[in-house]
C-alpha cells in the first residue's frame, strides 16, 4: 500500500521543516511511498548554513528544483516520492511522542541484548531485517503500540550495537531494561529517599544493561538503607563503581546523527567532574524574535515562539532554545540545547529546579512562574514603559530582535490582545526578562553560567548519575 507523499506547502511550516532537515543532516533514512528506503546526500551544497524555516524555504522557493541526490541508493529522488511519514511528530527525524519513543528504546534494548548476550553478529542494517527473530521481534514491539514500524530505524539499530559492541567485547549482562525492574526500582528509590520526582532529571539513562539484575538491586538497596544519612551522593558514588565492573550500566539513547554511533561515559570519574569544573564557554550571538508573523493556524503571532542563544565550545556550538513547556498554553519556561551536527537529538533540558539553584549561586533573579507576567493588555499598561526600556538595553548589548522596541512594544500588543495568542506574547515577556537578567551580568559571569547551563541539560557534574550516552 502507497503512503502520501510529502506536501511542499507543509514542507515549510515551522511544524514540519526541523524534522525534514534534521534528517537531511543527520542522515537518516527516508520512507518513501512505496515503502522503499533511500538516505539524502547530506553533503549537497543546497544544504550548506541551512537551519530556520526561511532558509528551508529558499531552497525550494518557485523555480528552484525539488529533485534530491541520495547516497543509498545513489541516485536521485524528488520530494513527491517521500513519505509524509518522514515529517510527522513521532515519525523517525522528528520529536517522537511517549509511545513512539518508548517502542523505539524497546528495539534498541532488544537488539543489543541479541547481540551483547546472544552473541548475535550484523554486518548491515539489511542483516537485522534478515534475522527474521529479531526482525519479528521488533515488529511486535512496535505494533503493541497500534505504531507501524519505520524501516529507518534498523540503520540506528545496526549503528548502536556495532558501537555497543566494541566498547563491551566481553559482556556479562543478563538483563536489558527499559520497562519495569530495575527501571522502576530505581526510579522510585531516587523519588522516595531523594526527593526527585523526574528520574530522568538525576539520570537520563532510558535502558539499563545489568548483571543479576535481582542480586543487585539487594546489593545497592542494601547500601543506600543507612537513613537519610545516606546521601545522593554516595548512591551516585556506588553507581559509578557497579558503572565501572560493567554490572549496571545505564544508556541515554539519542538518535544517531551522524555515518556512526558515538559512546560517550559521564561522570564517571573525579577526573571528568574536574573537568568539566575546567570548561569555559562563550556567548557568539542571542536572538529573540520580536517581529510579526503568521503561525501555522494563520493566526498573527511572533516570527517564532522562542528565544535562542549560541554557546561556543572549543569544538561545537550550542543553540538553547528558550521557549514554553507548552507550546499551546500558559507554561513556565525550559532551556533545551542542541549541538551543531547533532540536530537530530537534543542534548537534554536543563532541569528547572538546578536553574533556580544556578541562579542563587550567581546571586542573580529571575522568576520562572508565568502567572508573574502580564496576560493581558490590562497587565501589559502598568509595565510597558518597563519591556520597552528591556527591549532597547538587549538591542544595544547586540540581542537581535528583528525590530526596534517602539514596533516590538506594538507587536506584543496585537499577539497579547488576541485570547488564543496571548500564551505566546506571555513566553515571549517570560524569556526577554531572562535574557535581560544575563546581559546584565559581567561578560565572564554571562559565559561561566551559560556553560554551566550546559552541563545542567547534559546532565554532567557530581549532582547527577553515571551514565552512558549512545549518539
Amino acid at each position: 500500500m502507497c503512503m502520501a507523499a510529502i506536501n511542499l506547502k507543509e514542507l515549510k511550516k515551522e511544524k514540519y521543516w526541523p524534522i525534514f532537515i534534521q534528517k537531511v543532516k543527520g542522515n537518516v533514512p527516508f520512507s518513501t511511498i512505496d515503502n522503499k528506503v533511500i538516505t539524502i546526500d547530506s553533503n549537497d551544497t543546497r544544504w550548506s548554513g541551512v537551519d530556520t524555516p526561511d532558509e528551508m524555504s529558499a531552497i525550494f522557493k518557485s523555480g528552484n528544483s525539488t529533485i534530491l541526490p541520495t547516497v543509498k541508493p545513489k541516485g536521485t529522488i524528488t520530494l513527491n516520492k517521500l513519505s509524509k511519514e518522514n515529517i510527522k511528530e513521532g515519525g523517525t527525524g522528528g520529536g517522537a511522542d511517549a509511545k513512539t519513543t518508548a517502542v523505539q528504546e524497546r528495539g534498541s534494548a532488544y537488539i543489543l541484548q541479541r547481540v551483547l548476550k546472544n552473541n548475535k553478529r550484523y554486518n548491515s542494517a539489511n542483516d537485522i531485517r534478515k534475522d527474521t527473530q529479531a526482525y519479528r521481534a521488533l515488529l511486535t514491539i512496535w505494533r503493541k503500540e497500534g505504531i507501524d514500524f519505520e524501516e529507518g530505524w534498523l540503520e540506528d539499530y545496526y549503528k548502536q550495537q556495532k558501537t555497543m559492541l566494541v566498547e563491551y567485547s566481553s559482556p556479562r549482562f543478563t538483563q536489558f531494561i527499559r520497562d519495569g525492574g530495575f527501571m522502576d526500582w530505581i526510579t522510585k528509590l531516587v523519588r522516595t529517599k531523594y526527593q526527585i520526582s523526574k528520574k530522568d532529571n538525576w539520570n537520563p539513562a532510558d535502558i539499563w544493561l545489568i548483571k543479576d539484575q535481582n542480586k543487585t538491586i539487594k546489593m545497592i538497596q542494601d547500601l543506600v538503607d543507612g537513613g537519610s544519612s545516606q546521601t545522593l551522593e554516595e548512591l551516585n558514588a556506588i553507581l559509578r563503581q557497579l558503572f565501572h565492573d560493567d554490572i549496571v550500566v545505564g544508556v541515554s539513547l539519542k538518535k544517531i546523527s551522524g555515518k556512526e554511533a558515538y559512546y560517550e561515559r559521564v561522570n564517571l570519574s573525579k577526573a571528568d567532574f574536574e573537568s568539566y569544573k575546567q570548561m569555559y564557554y562563550e556567548i557568539s550571538s542571542i536572538k529573540c524574535d520580536l517581529s510579526i508573523g503568521k503561525d501555522k493556524k494563520g493566526r498573527t503571532s511572533f516570527g517564532t515562539q522562542d528565544s535562542r542563544i549560541f554557546v561556543d565550545s572549543e569544538t561545537t556550538t550550542y543553540n538553547f532554545q528558550i521557549k514554553a513547556n507548552d507550546s499551546a498554553g500558559f507554561s513556565n519556561l525550559k532551556w533545551e540545547p542542541t549541538a551543531k551536527g547533532q540536530a537530530a537529538a537534543r542534548l537534554g533540558k536543563a532541569p528547572v529546579d538546578m536553574v533556580q539553584k544556578l541562579l542563587i549561586d550567581y546571586r542573580v533573579r529571575y522568576d520562572n512562574r508565568n502567572g508573574q507576567y502580564p496576560k493581558s493588555l490590562t497587565d501589559l499598561t502598568k509595565v510597558q514603559d518597563e519591556y520597552a526600556r528591556i527591549i532597547k538595553t538587549l538591542r544595544q548589548k547586540g540581542v537581535e530582535t528583528e525590530v526596534d522596541e517602539d514596533a516590538a512594544i506594538n507587536n506584543i500588543i496585537v499577539v497579547l490582545g488576541n485570547p488564543e495568542t496571548a500564551h505566546v506574547a506571555n513566553s515571549k515577556l517570560m524569556q526577554l526578562k531572562f535574557l535581560h537578567m544575563l546581559v546584565g551580568m559581567q561578560p565572564v559571569e554571562r559565559n561561566k553560567f551559560m556553560t554551566d547551563m550546559t552541563f545542567l541539560a547534559q546532565k554532567k557534574g557530581e549532582r547527577f548519575g553515571p551514565f552512558g550516552k549512545l549518539y
